[in-house]
């Protein structure tokens, strides 16, 4: 996982990286190795400094780097939290959508898309959203999924551990 996922900014991460591998530096060493203008490098140490990514020595001149299980811990419960709550909210809609469609027991059977846009985008939902396999019966010429449409490479890519 990048830090930006984290919620970092590229000069705060370039920042922090610098100070994780340096432990203790001056703010003009730190622009140095981070390869950033004195403003950039300033605003991205107040902003970890802030975030309590990185203190502050007593002398107010050097900058260190808060040990990252630490710091950016509480960033990685937060992040799993929103996840858990979308996924949440994902299955709530789900559920929703089920009740609202359940008097029409064939749309559980079969869904019918059509237009080419929309069987193209639908067929990529469904690569994505297969947790093992997607069976495809097609005849002809493809005229509404191309092989270029596939996320095969994109769905196979996720590891669930199956055997």
């Amino acid at each position: 996982m990048e830090l930006d996922e984290l919620g970092l900014l590229p000069d705060e991460a370039a920042v922090y990286w610098m100070l994780i591998a340096q432990p203790s530096a001056r703010a003009e060493a730190i622009c140095d190795a981070a390869g950033l203008p004195v403003e950039w490098a300033a605003a991205a140490l107040g902003s970890l400094v802030t975030r309590g990514l990185v203190a502050r020595a007593a002398d107010g001149h050097r900058y260190a780097a808060a040990p990252p299980a630490v710091a950016l811990g509480a960033e990685l419960a937060a992040h799993r939290e929103r996840l858990q709550r979308a996924e949440v909210t994902v299955a709530r809609l789900a559920e929703t959508y089920r009740m609202a469609t359940a008097d029409r027991a064939q749309r559980e059977l079969v869904e019918i898309v059509e237009g080419g846009e929309a069987i193209g985008t639908r067929y990529r939902q469904m690569q994505l959203s297969a947790r093992r396999t997607i069976d495809i019966f097609s005849a002809g010429r493809p005229q509404a999924v191309t092989p270029a449409d596939s996320e095969e490479v994109t769905a196979l890519a996720r590891d669930y551990g199956w055997a």
